[in-house]
């Protein structure tokens, strides 16, 4: 017997949505790599590896980086991520500018009441696939590492614990896992307006 449990939550719909557009708006507006400042091209790409106690999976794709503004004319950026086959969409969001190389706190989010760029640290949000029965992975805290920071290019790696909510799952479909990756992202000038709370 299968089973299917929407997620119901009015803030957990506008979460998702949020996203969708804000990869609509990075993923339309670029669609080859860019330059990096020594001249070389940068191909966007991410990877990255979800393990934990019901999950085993990698992904891959492409990524690119934007800036701008919420609502609330306070400054973000988010590096967001789209597989090759455009099912898997994420991102990596903060509400201040582009950061220098460093380590950098990843924050713990829920997914229903977050404001995703009140503050510096960063967030993770990644979906695996594009229905109501598409896999969640929320942070719960880690660490993301900038290796190359300049205006034409961010790359780096993270290293994030999330909640991993499955609504075909037992339960309440929620377990914990571990993500790991890297990703090499151009910048891409689609503004970060749509990130709004």
């Amino acid at each position: 017997m299968s089973r299917s449990r929407a997620f119901s939550s009015p803030a957990a719909r506008t979460l998702a949505l949020a996203l969708c557009v804000s990869l609509l708006f990075a993923f339309t507006a670029c669609d080859s790599g860019g330059s990096g400042d020594d001249g070389s091209t940068v191909e966007p790409s991410y990877t990255l590896d979800a393990t934990g106690d019901s999950v085993d999976a990698s992904f891959s794709g492409s990524a690119r980086w934007s800036s701008g503004s919420t609502d609330a004319s306070a400054e973000a950026m988010a590096v967001s991520f789209s597989s090759d086959d455009r099912t898997d969409q994420g991102l990596l969001i903060r509400g201040a500018a582009r950061p220098s190389t460093g380590t950098y706190s990843v924050q713990s989010i829920d997914g229903t009441s977050d404001n995703l760029t009140a503050t510096s640290d960063f967030s993770f949000y990644y979906v695996d696939g594009q229905s109501d029965t598409s896999v969640q992975y929320l942070s719960t805290g880690g660490t993301i590492t900038i290796t190359a920071s300049s205006d034409d290019r961010l790359s780096g790696t993270f290293d994030v614990t999330v909640k991993r909510v499955d609504p075909l799952a037992p339960g309440d479909g929620e377990t914990s896992a571990t993500i790991t990756g890297t990703f090499d992202a151009p910048y891409v000038d689609s503004g970060v307006g749509v990130f709004a709370p």
